[in-house]
């Protein structure tokens, strides 16, 4: 996926002096002890020898290459997806075996997608362990892969490990909100809390590793598009001394609807190893993806099978209906989804009821629990109806699945009868009732633009419609 989003980076060599976050950005260097993480997915296994190998997680984010050498025996290496407390955390794994030394440090590489730096950068991913105290600590050799997407570090031996963003706007995620309708962000990090001695440290040639402090808030600068505060057009920040903005959506959706709140930070550096170069930021842009929606769009409909029977009584009708709410999302474009819900099968019955016919024939419907027509659910698109020269109408479809239909019948007693009022059963069919639809599916259709209230006649000769917008 090809980022849409403009951002800008000042990167100078790790031979740079580099300033020092400011001390009230961190929460006085104390860094972060969590509970371990517990077990979050099913656990790989493998058995690998002296000649090495490779083992990844289930979910394929995690590889694990053992050189030859690392192991003296065939040993079984594991890998367990676990919940991840870490600072800034991604997601995390236990590897096995522990309490082993490989002589050949085995590499442990991540994979990363660009969901999960939106809001972030791939330069600002980062690997931590958790030691027996339950304190992390940041890998500062990890190395970052701009192309393959990885991010890579040597082990010399297994604990709990983490991928972790260690600067990001929040919330994470896929964003969106509504046209007029406000949303809060901030920027959250997990700044290196100095240094520590580490003497069990599991990466070869490091000692000194920077303890992960708690989440910490950050002051920034906010723009939309590139635009301080943004505009009308395509939405507007709030620029403060708090560490919490609020965006709000404009009064349209714009075009494109998606937008970028970013989030511009100054004043301190951050290191990183990016394609096997030691880097160093000086200034960092946040980009945060948002789409701009629309309300949902409503409809209120209500189906109606009408049809004069068949039992030769003139003006006695049968009558079928259904009532249902058809949704459609607020983005309408041909082919988007639409869904009935709220679906609401009536009584069927007859007009009038009961009838008395020429004095003597008494005409009682009788009660069916199914009708001529029984919807059981509903859905179906937005399509594009051409009117020539250009013209066209946005167009909703609806298929309604139709279940248990019965024809109706009626109890008729001629009280005229010589011997005595006589009663039989009339009915059961109308001219081809109970109605079939091809695969069981009746289609409706109305313009997606109407704003008022309006009947439509079906393709089948008996049904009509009823749609009012909500």
């Amino acid at each position: 996926m090809k980022r849409g989003i403009c951002f800008c980076i000042i990167l100078i060599l790790a031979s740079a002096a580099c300033k020092k976050i400011p001390s009230e950005q961190i929460n006085n260097y104390q860094p972060a002890i969590t509970p371990v993480g517990t077990p979050d997915g099913d656990a790989v296994t493998k058995e690998i020898g002296t000649a090495g190998g490779s083992i990844s997680s289930a979910d394929g984010k995690i590889d694990v290459t053992i050189p030859s050498g690392a192991v003296t025996v065939n040993t079984q290496f594991s890998i367990q997806p676990i919940t991840s407390n870490c600072p800034g955390g991604l997601n995390a794994y236990r590897l096995l075996p522990s309490g082993i030394t490989f002589p050949n440090p085995v590499t442990i590489s991540f994979k990363y997608t660009d969901e999960e730096t939106d809001g972030s950068l791939p330069e600002l991913l980062g690997i931590a362990f958790q030691d027996k105290s339950g304190i992390w600590y940041r890998i500062p050799s990890a190395n970052i892969d701009t192309v393959a997407k990885t991010i890579s570090v040597k082990a010399k031996h297994f604990t709990d490990w983490s991928k972790l963003s260690r600067l990001a706007i929040m919330p994470r995620g896929n964003l969106s909100v509504k046209i007029k309708k406000s949303l809060d962000l901030n920027v959250v990090g997990a700044p290196d809390a100095g240094t520590s001695v580490k003497p069990d440290n599991p990466t070869p040639g490091e000692d000194d590793l920077p303890p992960l402090p708690p989440p910490t808030p950050f002051n920034t600068e906010w723009y939309v598009n590139k635009e301080k505060g943004g505009n009308g057009t395509i939405g507007t920040i709030l620029n403060g001394s708090t560490t919490t903005t609020t965006y709000t959506a404009p009064e349209k959706i714009p075009s494109p609807s998606v937008v970028a709140a970013q989030a511009q930070l100054t004043g301190f550096t951050w290191k990183a190893k990016i394609m096997g170069q030691e880097m160093v930021f000086n200034k960092v842009v946040l980009p945060k993806r948002i789409k701009i929606t629309g309300e949902e769009k409503k409809f209120a409909v209500t189906l109606r099978y009408i049809k004069d029977t068949s039992v030769g009584i003139p003006g006695l009708r049968y009558v079928d209906s259904v009532s249902m709410i058809i949704h459609v999302s607020p983005d309408a474009k041909p082919d988007s989804v639409v869904f009935a819900t709220d679906i609401e099968n009536h009584a069927p019955g007859s007009l009038p009821d009961p009838f008395l016919y020429k004095g003597c024939f008494l005409h009682e419907f009788i009660p069916e629990t199914y009708g001529t027509i029984h919807f059981t659910s509903g859905k179906g698109r937005v399509f594009r109806e051409s009117l020539g020269s250009g013209a066209y109408n946005d167009m909703v479809e609806v298929d309604m699945a139709n279940d248990h239909t019965a024809a109706p019948r009626w109890r008729i007693t001629n009280g005229c009868n010589p011997g005595g009022p006589l009663t039989y059963i009339r009915g059961g069919d109308l001219n081809g009732s109970p109605i079939k639809y091809p695969d069981g599916v009746l289609k409706f259709y109305f313009p997606l633009t109407q704003s008022t209230i309006q009947t439509h006649q079906s393709y089948h000769p008996y049904i009509s419609y009823t749609v009012q917008p909500l």
